[in-house]
């Protein structure tokens, strides 16, 4: 392991070497600028921790025998997967937020970060407020079952083929939310969304319940923002729930209207382009 002088060293080699276009710190320069990293950004977001129904806990308690699949982990992976997903989706800078062992949210926005060797003791980093936040609120959670007999043959004869189908789906309810840290945090987006998935096999096979839910809501947040980003009215047609009695709220085309003025316009929310699911086409 190298002392104290020879890290000093080391560290002096990679910092006055300044010019030399063979060194460390000149050939990070050159990648760093070609990052597109805005310094006059504004906009930032946060993921609240998700919340799971009473209905939800239990459908998760139900999934199988292992200790370690609980509501709680559920809830702290699902809301780190949706802080990733937020982030390439949108391309807004995430002020990432802390959650306990129980799926709580840890308050406060300071961290500390103990980098010796270039500090020589800890700093601590204070973040910025998020201008919004996302919530997402896991409503119902439900499995179904399905055995299908497939004849084998054309006109039916010989012996029968047996498909398993499992089901899985669930109700979400996602929001937007604006920073408030005087009044509180005011909801300025918020619908409710059913999602369906299954898997057929052959014979019979046992499936983890809890991975496949995981799965469901990860698959459901991937397009959730996708549809958000890019206005997907199609999306928003084939996915809106059929709890929601008010018509307006069913809308499509109102809602992706909605949308674009709140992430385009309000947010500065502008993604990449996708070619044809561009405007939900």
């Amino acid at each position: 392991q190298p002392d104290k002088l020879a890290k000093t060293k080391g560290f002096g080699a990679i910092f006055d070497r300044f010019g030399d276009g063979d060194s460390a710190m000149d050939r990070w320069l050159v990648s760093i600028k070609s990052l597109p990293i805005r310094h006059d950004e504004r906009t930032f977001f946060q993921v609240v921790p998700l919340e799971l129904s009473d209905s939800a806990k239990a459908s998760l308690a139900n999934t199988g025998p292992v200790p370690a699949q609980s509501a709680q982990l559920f809830s702290r992976r699902m809301t780190s997967h949706y802080e990733s997903l937020l982030a390439l989706t949108f391309g807004k800078p995430i002020v990432p937020v802390a959650v306990a062992a129980d799926g709580a949210k840890v308050a406060g926005n300071a961290y500390v970060a103990n980098i010796p060797d270039c500090l020589g003791t800890s700093s601590q980093l204070v973040l910025p407020d998020p201008s919004y936040k996302m919530r997402l609120t896991v409503d119902k959670l439900t499995d179904a079952t399905i055995r299908h007999d497939i004849a084998s043959t054309d006109n039916g004869q010989g012996a029968t083929e047996v498909q398993t189908e499992f089901a899985y789906g669930g109700r979400f309810r996602s929001e937007i939310l604006q920073f408030d840290s005087l009044n509180g945090d005011k909801p300025i987006d918020a619908h409710v969304f059913r999602f369906v998935r299954s898997l057929r096999f052959s014979g019979s096979r046992e499936v983890d319940k809890f991975d496949q839910f995981s799965k469901l809501t990860s698959n459901f947040m991937k397009e959730l923002l996708d549809a958000y980003a890019f206005q997907k009215r199609d999306w928003v047609k084939d996915n809106i729930s059929a709890s929601i009695s008010d018509k307006k709220q069913k809308d499509p085309a109102r809602i992706a209207k909605e949308w674009k003025v709140l992430l385009q316009d309000t947010m500065k929310v502008a993604p990449a382009p996708q070619g044809a699911d561009v405007g939900g086409r």
